[in-house]
């Protein structure tokens, strides 16, 4: 039985190491794309993460990460539930981000 192996999206800025990285990985059974920016991603509207992200975005996704880590860290030091489901909702805001 063959197994059928996943697309892999290959991000490279370097067009020439890009298709080299590919054709490796091709020849080794893989189905690969590179991609250098988003347009060319065959998932287009799941490559947002490619784009340039406006400053204040970027901090927000900061703030976000140390609010998330702070209460992962304290966690078992508070026992709350409130604290626990703000931490969760927090999670789902980051991820839409």
């Amino acid at each position: 039985m063959t197994e059928t192996l996943e697309p892999l999206h290959l991000l490279s800025n370097d067009p020439e190491t890009g298709d080299a990285a590919c054709a490796m990985l091709r020849s080794a059974g893989w189905t690969c794309q590179v991609v250098h920016n988003a347009g060319e991603c065959a998932q287009a509207p799941h490559c947002h993460w490619l784009e340039q992200l406006p400053a204040q975005q970027v901090h927000m996704r900061a703030a976000l990460d140390d609010a998330i880590a702070t209460l992962e860290k304290t966690r078992n030091a508070f026992k709350s539930t409130s604290l626990g489901e703000l931490r969760r909702r927090l999670q789902l805001l980051r991820e839409e981000l």
